[in-house]
C-alpha cells in the first residue's frame, strides 16, 4: 500500500480534549520485543556505503565516520572555533524492550548508569568531574533508543571520555542508591500526570493491541520498579547494551586524528555481544472499520482535536520524504489551505501536521487542530473538512512544482541553516 493510501484509509485514533478518559486500559502486560534472526538482521554498517555529507561552503568543520572493531559506529566533528567539547552515545534500545514485569526498566537503568562504575566507583564522581570542568551531562529514554550526552571544557575532554565509556563497559548499579533512583523515576511520573501533552501522548495506548510493547508504561513508577535487583539491571545491560547497537558522536576543537585516537582508546573496550537488531511489529493497532474516538479532560483550558494515522517503516521513502511533503501540504496556513477554511467558519485557530517515527519499523502521522468553542461543539464538521482535504490530496497528489520547491528549500537549509 502506498503511503498516501495508507494515510487516507488507516485512521488510528481521534483524541478530542473534552471529557476524562483513563490513561490505561486493563489487559495483559506487553510482550518483549522480537529480535531479527541472524539471517534477516542487517549487516553491520559499511561507512563507505553512506553518501558523503552535504557541507555548507562556509562550514569550517571537518567530519569523519568509521566503525570500531567492536561494531560501534562513530561520528566525529572537529571545529577549532568550538569552546566546548561534547560527546553522545545513542544505544539502540528503549522502553519498548522493558520486561513485562518491570515496566520502566530502560528508563530506570538510564538513571542508574550515572551512579558509579567499577573504574570510578564513587557515586558522584562523574557529575563532580564535569562540574569542576564547567560541564554537564544528561540522558533520555525513547521508545527504541536511549541517549547519553555530555559537554565539558576541551582540556578535560579526555578525562570525561574515560569516565563516560565506563557506563557501557562496567557499571556498578550500586544497590545502596536503587531506592533513590526509583523515587526519581516516580517523581518524573508524578510530574507528567499534570502535563496535558504527556497525557494526550499516553492516551492512545488504551486501544493498542494487547501484548504489543507500545502498550507498555515506559516512564515507570514505584509500583512497577520496586524490588528491582542489581542482577536484573546487569542482565538488561548485558542483553541490550552491546557495542554493535551503539553510535558514538564526538565534537571538539581537536583535530580529527586526535578525536579518532580518543574514540578508539576509550570505547573499543565496550563489549560486542553480537546482538541482532531489535525489531517491533508494526501492527500495534488492531484493524477496525470505524474511526476510534478517545476523549480526555485536560488540566489546562485547552480545546483541540488530534488525528493519528499509523505509518509503516519509512526508510524505503527516505529519498523522497513523502511524510514531510504531506505534512507541509496539510499544515499549510495560507489562502486555500485547510486551516484557512476552518478559520473562515470560526472552527479552528491553529493546525499542525507531521510524522513521528516511534521506531524504524513503524510510526504515526499526526494532525492536531486547535479549536474554537464553536469548533469543539461542531467537531464532526471539523472532521469532515479534514478528511475532504486528505481525499483531495490522495486524488490529486502533490504538484511537481511543490516537490521541487521543498527539495530546494531542504538543500538550502542543509547548506546554510543554523548548525546550533
Amino acid at each position: 500500500m502506498s503511503l498516501r493510501s495508507s494515510l487516507a484509509t488507516c485512521a488510528l485514533a481521534l483524541t478530542l480534549v473534552l471529557a476524562w478518559a483513563p490513561a490505561r486500559a486493563d489487559g495483559p502486560a506487553p510482550a518483549a520485543p522480537t529480535a531479527a534472526s541472524a539471517a534477516t538482521a542487517p549487516a553491520r554498517l559499511d561507512p563507505s556505503a553512506v553518501p558523503p555529507r552535504v557541507k555548507a561552503p562556509n562550514d569550517a568543520s571537518a567530519y569523519r565516520r568509521f566503525v570500531l572493531p567492536n561494531g560501534m559506529k562513530v561520528i566525529l566533528l572537529s571545529d577549532p572555533k568550538l569552546n566546548k567539547a561534547s560527546a553522545s552515545v545513542a544505544v539502540g534500545v528503549g522502553s519498548l524492550a522493558d520486561p513485562p514485569e518491570r515496566q520502566g526498566m530502560a528508563h530506570y537503568l538510564e538513571h542508574m548508569l550515572f551512579l558509579g562504575t567499577e573504574k570510578y566507583p564513587e557515586v558522584d564522581e562523574f557529575s563532580q568531574y564535569l562540574e569542576r570542568n564547567n560541564g554537564y551531562s544528561n540522558a533520555y529514554t525513547a521508545s527504541d533508543r536511549t541517549n547519553y550526552h555530555l559537554e565539558v571544557r576541551p582540556e578535560a575532554f579526555v578525562g570525561a571520555l574515560d569516565r563516560f565509556a565506563q557506563f557501557f563497559i562496567a557499571p556498578r548499579f550500586d544497590p545502596d542508591f536503587s531506592e533513590r533512583e526509583v523515587n526519581a523515576v516516580h517523581s518524573e511520573f508524578q510530574k507528567n500526570i499534570e502535563n496535558d501533552g504527556w497525557r494526550e501522548q499516553e492516551l492512545p495506548a488504551v486501544v493498542y493491541r494487547e501484548g504489543h510493547p507500545a502498550r507498555g508504561f515506559g516512564t515507570g513508577s514505584r509500583e512497577t520498579l520496586a524490588g528491582t535487583t542489581r542482577e536484573e539491571l546487569l542482565a538488561f545491560h548485558r542483553r541490550y547494551y552491546s557495542a554493535d547497537r551503539m553510535t558514538l558522536a564526538l565534537a571538539a576543537p581537536a583535530p580529527l586524528d586526535e578525536l579518532e585516537r580518543w574514540a578508539r582508546a576509550h570505547f573499543a573496550a565496550v563489549p560486542d555481544l553480537d546482538r541482532p537488531e531489535l525489531r517491533y511489529e508494526a501492527d500495534y493497532l488492531p484493524p477496525k472499520p470505524a474511526l476510534r474516538m478517545l476523549r480526555m479532560e485536560p488540566i489546562k483550558d485547552l480545546r483541540s482535536i488530534t488525528l493519528s494515522f499509523p505509518l509503516p517503516d519509512l526508510r524505503p521513502y527516505a529519498g523522497s520524504k513523502p511524510a514531510e511533503l504531506i505534512g507541509f501540504v496539510l499544515g499549510h496556513e495560507g489562502p486555500g489551505s485547510l486551516l484557512a477554511a476552518l478559520k473562515a467558519e470560526g472552527l479552528a485557530t491553529t493546525l499542525s501536521a507531521g510524522a513521528w517515527q516511534d521506531t524504524p519499523d513503524y510510526g504515526s502521522f499526526d494532525l492536531e487542530i486547535g479549536l474554537t468553542p464553536e469548533g469543539l461543539a461542531r467537531h464532526h464538521d471539523v472532521l469532515t473538512r479534514v478528511f475532504a482535504a486528505i481525499e483531495a490530496l490522495r486524488r490529486d497528489g502533490i504538484p511537481p512544482y511543490l516537490f521541487d520547491e521543498r527539495r530546494t528549500m531542504a538543500e538550502l537549509d542543509e547548506r546554510y541553516g543554523d548548525r546550533g
